[in-house]
C-alpha cells in the first residue's frame, strides 16, 4: 500500500460524495487485496483505493434519495472522500442519535449483524448449551460470545493471549482458552468435558479441525470467517477433521424427530 494524494473525482449521474469520518479494518479487506476471483467480493485491482465500509457525511449527491448533510455507512474507499453508486454498492442513510456514532461500524455494523445471526439463527444456540467462539477477541467473536451468554449459553472464547483471555472474561465470558500454548483439541476437551453445542467460527484451519475433535452430538458450525488464509492466494484446504461431522451425528435411533 501506498499513501498518494489525487483530485475528488466529480461525481457521475447516480454518484454521491462522501467525507469519511470512520473507516472499517476488516479481516475480510486483506482476502479482497490478492488476485482470487471466486470470493464473494471481486479483489481490489492494484493502484486503486482499498475498498471497506465507511461511515461519514454526504457532501455532493447526483443521486435522488441523498442529500448534503445525510449521515450514511456505505461500502467506499480508504480516503478522506469516498465516491459511492447506491444503485450499484451498499450505502445507507444512518441515525445521528447514537451516542457513539462508530457504533454504526460496530455492534449495528455488519459485525453486530453477523454474530446475532451466527449465534441465534445459524447456530442455533439453546440456553444452557456450550457455544464456543474462535477469534473471540475481535470485533465479531466478542460480540457473538456477548450474545450468547445474554441468551444463557455457557461461552467459552479461543484467543491469542493470557491479555485477550482476561479481556474476555471482564465482557461476561466463562472461560477462555489461549491458541498459542499447548494442545488446543486437548484444551477445548477439558474445556467442554460434554462437547462443544455450537462452535462460532471465525478462523479455519487447525483451530476449525481442533474444535471439530471436541462437537458433541447434533452440535452445529457456524462458518463466519477464515482468518487463517486470508493472506494465500489458493482455496484453503479442507478440515483434516472432516469425518467428525459425520461421526458427531449420533446414531439415527437418537436423532431428533426419530
Amino acid at each position: 500500500m501506498e499513501l498518494v494524494d489525487r483530485e475528488t473525482p466529480d461525481l457521475a449521474d447516480g454518484e454521491v460524495l462522501i467525507r469519511n469520518a470512520c473507516l472499517s479494518l476488516d479481516a475480510g479487506t486483506r482476502m479482497w487485496m490478492g488476485p482470487r476471483e471466486d470470493s464473494y467480493s471481486p479483489p481490489t485491482p492494484l493502484g486503486s483505493p482499498i475498498i471497506s465500509t465507511v461511515l461519514g457525511t454526504v457532501t455532493g449527491s447526483r443521486h435522488p434519495d441523498f442529500r448534503p448533510g445525510d449521515l450514511v455507512r456505505a461500502y467506499g474507499q480508504w480516503a478522506d472522500y469516498s465516491v459511492s453508486c447506491p444503485d450499484e454498492v451498499y450505502v445507507e442513510r444512518v441515525s445521528r442519535r447514537l451516542d457513539d456514532p462508530r457504533q454504526h461500524l460496530g455492534v449495528f455494523g455488519a459485525n453486530g449483524w453477523t454474530a446475532c445471526l451466527g449465534v441465534l439463527e445459524y447456530g442455533a444456540a439453546k440456553p444452557g448449551e456450550t457455544f464456543v467462539v474462535s477469534a473471540a477477541s475481535g470485533v465479531t467473536g466478542a460480540l457473538a460470545g456477548q450474545i450468547a451468554k445474554q441468551h444463557g449459553r455457557r461461552v467459552l472464547g479461543i484467543t491469542g493471549s493470557p491479555e485477550k483471555g482476561a479481556w474476555l472474561r471482564e465482557l461476561g465470558f466463562d472461560a477462555a482458552v489461549d491458541r498459542t500454548t499447548g494442545d488446543l483439541g486437548e484444551a477445548l476437551r477439558e474445556a467442554c468435558p460434554d462437547g462443544i453445542d455450537v462452535y462460532f467460527d471465525n478462523v479455519g484451519g487447525a483451530v476449525l479441525d481442533a474444535a471439530l475433535g471436541s462437537m458433541a452430538l447434533f452440535g452445529r458450525v457456524a462458518v463466519c470467517g477464515l482468518l487463517s488464509v486470508y493472506d494465500r492466494d489458493e482455496p484453503a484446504p479442507g478440515p483434516a477433521r472432516f469425518d467428525q461431522i459425520l461421526m458427531a451425528a449420533g446414531p439415527i435411533e437418537n436423532r431428533p424427530g426419530t
